[in-house]
């Protein structure tokens, strides 16, 4: 069998597994060329340059698995999707509408959505284009695959202060800043037995996701600087130190208001740190509340978003508002189910993640692809 895989990148390595006996190769076709030769040049790229595959393409293969991705191909094709399709965010609705019938050809033979929210999302896409007397036809094409998530090292946490984490380059789109806020709160009152270990650009404080400016950046940094002693920044750490640091953390803080999955939740579960995160997009997939971490309420659009619903003032407020009651609470004495929590995570991720159970299933929609 031979796959060919066009797209590189972390969403196609975490999701598309190496299967023994199967031959990958990297095909490319015109889309592919224009688009390198346009990044080079330094000229925009269009998504659906971006998003998009087509004939004639080389080398030759009998499937093509895409990430995110539509082709205009003979060749079998898959793809799978992290939130809607086809992914041409600046062409009229009306392409997009034509983008639909790459979808539903004949030699478009399955489709991954990574969540269920992600087919939700895809769902609610194609009645927007006015599509919707297609969906069960897609629907039909439609597996829910969540990503594989292998199990890591759980250190033993010390004895001593609570131990937050947080990781996310996009610090403002993932709540960093509201994670300050609610510790400062704790601060100020006296509650100062926890640390805080923080990877992230707090220094890219202009956030669209986050309706963030320079003001914000301006506070956070006010708020890392009186409490210093009990924080630590990184603004980047290679892959094997997030892990060590989730395996060492108790809890990972992740109030996101925009993220496709989470993959840092799926690691800090993997390791033994339990997540506190906001009830967004996949996220109430992947944690039961109270059972495996803790989920903050927030106000969400149909997609499961909060990045238009909960970035006002009033309702960032809000979201500090619990935090620190849950971080409060902690202290108060959630904190001793923490070991069970942790390892009903980590059994989730046994579970629910198991590269070798995901690559069986990849395995098996490649076959039937193939008929």
């Amino acid at each position: 069998m031979r796959i060919g895989v066009p797209q590189s990148g972390y969403g196609a390595a975490r999701n598309i597994p190496a299967l023994p006996g199967v031959q990958y190769v990297r095909p490319w076709d015109y889309y592919r060329v224009a688009a390198n030769l346009q990044r080079l040049s330094g000229a925009a790229q269009s998504t659906e340059q971006l998003f998009t595959f087509s004939d004639p393409h080389f080398p030759r293969v009998d499937l093509l698995h895409f990430f995110n991705t539509v082709a205009r191909t003979s060749t079998p094709w898959i793809t799978t999707y992290e939130s809607l399709l086809p992914r041409w965010y600046s062409s009229s609705l009306e392409k997009r509408s034509k983008g639909i019938d790459l979808v539903l050809s004949d030699s478009c033979r399955h489709l991954i959505g990574f969540s269920e929210a992600a087919m939700r999302i895809f769902e609610l896409h194609v009645g927007h284009l006015g599509r919707g007397r297609d969906w069960p036809a897609i629907a039909a094409k439609n597996t829910v695959l969540h990503p594989p998530q292998p199990l890591l090292p759980a250190n033993h946490r010390p004895e001593g202060p609570v131990r937050f984490a947080f990781v996310g380059s996009d610090f403002y789109r993932k709540g960093g800043l509201e994670c300050l806020e609610a510790l400062h709160r704790l601060y100020v009152a006296g509650r100062r037995d926890w640390r805080f270990e923080v990877v992230g650009r707090v220094d890219r404080a202009v956030d669209r996701f986050a309706k963030t400016t320079e003001r914000d950046g301006q506070r956070a940094a006010e708020l890392l600087a009186a409490m210093d002693s009990h924080i630590t920044l990184r603004s980047r750490v290679s892959h094997q130190e997030v892990a060590s640091l989730l395996a060492r953390s108790h809890y990972l803080l992740f109030p996101t208001f925009q993220d496709t999955y989470g993959y840092v939740v799926l690691e800090a579960m993997a390791s033994g740190c339990v997540p506190i995160a906001t009830a967004v997009r996949s996220l109430p997939e992947v944690i039961a509340h109270e059972v495996s971490g803790l989920l903050l309420d927030v106000p969400v659009n149909d997609a499961g978003d909060a990045n238009k619903t909960a970035t006002s003032p009033a309702e960032k407020s809000r979201l500090v508002d619990r935090l620190e009651s849950v971080l409060t609470g902690l202290f108060m004495g959630e904190h001793t189910h923490w070991s069970v929590r942790s390892a009903v995570g980590r059994e989730r991720i046994r579970t629910a993640h198991d590269p070798v159970r995901h690559a069986a299933a990849v395995r098996a929609i490649y076959e039937a692809a193939l008929g």
